[in-house]
């Protein structure tokens, strides 16, 4: 992630004829919606300002933008708790604009979220911590660390996840041609769940305001959507496309398990069969990055 800010633009038009010059300045196209005569596209672009953003956009967009809206979108941070801090957080979310509360999902675990400015994800995790422990000495609770790793959501996953996820899979590769399947089966499948996760919840918060963005990505507690109805069903929602529709869905579903039977039981893997996930891995990405329209910044 860059530390320049990421904005959201609406556009009364159409974009699908502009992608290619959009990927080429950077912007995304996350959603569309409209009539025939009557069309909004919104775009994510980085810029240090907004009327930086504007620019790149028209630019892209020429000779005609129709720019309608900007406005700056936040980053999230998430940070597992305990029932003990519940009340500190909710509390805390009412004194500063940057703690934003807490979710929890069906199975009672629970989340405190900061709404933090765009900059590096040190840089965010660093506050995030800062925010966390001032808020437990606030409440006169001992210091301790997070009940989980903190991690980063937001908008912005969209225009940087591309680079994770696909970093994740050739890091998967190289420990095939290492002679460690059982691991380059794991790995690929981070490489799913991350540009699962973060199209997710990117596109979830391009459509709808927080906090009920947060609340609904807190029903999730795995991305890799097999024997997910909701999940499935949200994905389709917000992409348009059906995921167990796709011509790869039944060798995805078997990686998964094979990924669970290493994970939960010390099931080995064969190099055929790593070679099988690296696959379904990349058919997944590559259809990922299509539904979610950076298909075109490949």
């Amino acid at each position: 992630m860059t530390n320049e800010p990421v904005w959201r633009v609406v556009v009364r038009r159409r974009v699908d004829d502009a992608r290619e010059a959009l990927a080429r300045a950077g912007i995304v196209a996350v959603s569309g919606h409209g009539t025939a005569s009557s069309w909004s596209s919104t775009l994510l672009a980085r810029a240090p300002t907004s009327d930086a953003a504007r620019e790149r956009v028209e630019h892209a967009l020429e000779p005609h933008a129709f720019v309608a809206q900007i406005e700056r979108v936040p980053v999230y941070v998430h940070a597992p708790i305990d029932e003990t801090s519940r009340t500190a957080f909710i509390t805390a979310a009412g004194t500063d604009p940057r703690i934003g509360g807490v979710v929890d999902d069906e199975q009672g675990l629970l989340e405190a979220y900061f709404v933090l400015e765009s900059k590096s994800v040190p840089e965010l995790l660093n506050e995030a911590s800062g925010l966390y422990e001032r808020v437990l000495r606030g409440a006169g609770l001992p210091p301790q660390p997070p009940a989980g790793p903190m991690y980063v959501t937001g908008l912005h996953a969209l225009l940087d996840f591309q680079s994770e996820a696909r970093k994740l899979l050739s890091r998967a590769e190289e420990l095939r041609a290492n002679d460690e399947p059982a691991l380059a089966v794991v790995v690929a499948q981070t490489a799913c769940e991350v540009a699962i996760r973060d199209v997710l919840t990117g596109l979830i918060q391009a459509r709808i305001d927080d906090p009920f963005a947060t609340w609904i990505e807190s029903r999730f507690r795995t991305y890799s959507l097999t024997n997910d109805r909701q999940g499935l069903d949200l994905w389709q929602t917000v992409t348009g496309t059906k995921f167990q529709q796709q011509p790869f869905w039944d060798a995805y579903g078997r990686h998964v398990r094979r990924r669970h039977g290493i994970v939960h039981a010390g099931v080995d893997a064969t190099d055929e069969e790593a070679r099988e996930s690296l696959q379904v891995a990349e058919q997944t990405l590559d259809y990922v990055e299509r539904a979610s329209g950076l298909g075109a910044l490949g």
